[in-house]
This record gives structure tokens, sequence and C-alpha cells, in this order.
């Protein structure tokens, strides 16, 4: 941006140079259109007298930073526009200044030969407009950027929620695991716990091999369950294997109920079962299961 309005800047001054290099009179028509958009700001003397036109036509401001561009040219580019040495050539030299007033310009300070006389110029270019446009680009893009901030925010928060949801499910799964250990293998724990109390306090030796079996009976399925397990956490499963075969519910539900019942009673709790004259069909599941869940 700043190149092509260096750009802009040197073309109109090329053109307003071979305007006044060739033109014996400086209309004001001419002066109004080179002034007409504020891109340029001409300031000319006639044999180091300043033209009527400026006097009116420039405000305070400008005419301060016509005075500071003069003194610039002299003091740091060898180029005093009021200074009685004119040769036969156009000199001029071209710079950039800031004003006293913090305003930023493009200028350029010569001496145009004219035939009996000399006609001294500055001509400035304004770079506000170049500034202002500058500050907005500069906007758009912070406010692009921010755009940008908050969209890769809301990206990486999303996919970022999309890759925990699978961790908080295994999570979630691995807490149901435990609990679930933990209730299949309190059941046979808490009937070895009992079958070994009534052991201890038992006389008849048949009780006793009953009770003995019921340990041993009970030691196996904890051996499956504890396997059954490992399978699972080995294997990241969702369901217990089963071991299916044909099954006797009459058997289930006798077994069960031997193991449940010196529980129960240590609990005050009586326990009923009922079956019919006619033994149910078989069944196919897994014999252990049943008895556990």
């Amino acid at each position: 941006m700043k190149t092509n309005d260096y750009s802009a800047f040197l073309q109109q001054l090329n053109s307003a140079l071979t305007h006044l290099q060739e033109q014996e009179a400086i209309s004001h028509e001419w002066l109004n259109q080179m002034q007409k958009d504020g891109s340029l700001l001409l300031y000319l003397y006639d044999n180091n007298k300043p033209l009527y036109y400026q006097v009116y036509h420039q405000s305070k401001q400008e005419l301060k930073a016509a005075k500071e561009a003069v003194s610039i040219a002299k003091k740091k580019h060898q180029m005093d526009i009021f200074s009685g040495n004119v040769h036969q050539i156009i000199a001029h030299t071209e710079f950039d200044f800031t004003s006293s007033d913090k305003e930023n310009y493009y200028a350029s300070a010569g001496i145009i030969p004219k035939k009996t006389s000399h006609l001294s110029y500055l001509i400035l270019f304004p770079l506000q407009k170049q500034q202002n446009q500058i500050s907005h680009l500069r906007l758009m893009i912070l406010l692009a950027d921010l755009a940008a901030v908050s969209f890769l925010f809301l990206f990486s928060w999303h996919f970022t929620r999309r890759m925990i949801v699978p961790l908080e499910n295994s999570r979630q799964k691995q807490t149901h695991f435990i609990a679930a250990a933990s209730h299949e293998l309190r059941a046979p724990l808490t009937i070895i716990h009992t079958a070994l109390e009534v052991i201890k306090k038992e006389k008849e030796p048949e009780k006793k091999e009953h009770f003995m079996n019921l340990l041993t009976e009970e030691s196996n399925r904890m051996q499956t369950l504890i396997q059954d397990m490992l399978l699972l956490a080995n294997a990241d499963s969702d369901h217990l294997p089963m071991q299916m075969e044909l099954c006797q519910p009459d058997e289930l539900l006798l077994n069960a109920y031997e193991k449940y019942e010196s529980l129960a009673a240590k609990k005050q709790i009586s326990l009923l079962i009922s079956l019919p004259d006619t033994l149910f069909p078989d069944c196919y599941c897994d014999r252990e299961l049943p008895i556990h869940c």
C-alpha cells in the first residue's frame, strides 16, 4: 500500500512539474483540479513570492506544514527553494517528513527556471488517507485473527470433547465392571463364610460333608468368575463368555436354595421352594450364571 501510494505521488509530481515547466501562466482552474481530491498540496513561489491562490485556499495547518517542509528541505537535503542560485535545469528533491502536528507527508521541493524569472515550488502528498487505510486493514486483520482463534478454540473444544467421550465411556465401563465384579464375588464369598461357620458348629458328619461339598463348589465357581473377569479385562469385551449346556431347572433351583438357606436363616429369613410333581423341561444355559445372578 505504501509502495503504491509513493508511485502515485511520483506520477502526480511528474505531471505537475511538466505542466509548471511548460506553462508560463498558472491558472486557478488547474490548481483547483490538482488539489480537488486533497491528494496533493501545491505551494508556488514566483521569484520567492507566494501566489495569492495558496494564501487564500490553504488552511493555517497546511501553511504551517509547508513552512516546516521548506525548512527540512534546506537543512537535511540542501535544497533551498528561496536561494538566489538558479540553474538552467530543474533542481528538486523528494523526501518524507512528519509535521509538528503529527501529520505525515511525501514532499518534493525544487526550483523551475523560467526565461525572465524562476518558479519555486513545494508539493506535499498527505498520508492521512494511507494511515487510515492501514489502520483499517490492521483492524480487519486483528478481527480476522480473533475470529480464527475463536473458531480454532471452538473446533478444538468440539473435537477434544469427541476424543474424551470414548475415554469417559471406557471409564464408566470400568466402573461398572468393578461394581459387577464386586457383586459377583460377594455371593460365593458370603456362602463360603456361612458354610464355614456352620461346619464349626455342626456335629453331624453328613451335614459337615454337605457343607464341605458346598465350599468346594463355591470355590470352583469363584475360580470360574475370576477367569471370566480376566478374560473380560484382557479382551475389553462387553459381555461375559458363557458355557452353554442343557441343564435341569429343578436342579438349579434346589442348588441355589441349599446354598442360600443357611445365610437366610442367619438373617432370620425364611426361604421356601415349591416344585411341581413333574420335572421342568431342560433349558439351554450356563449352569453357573443363574445361581449367582
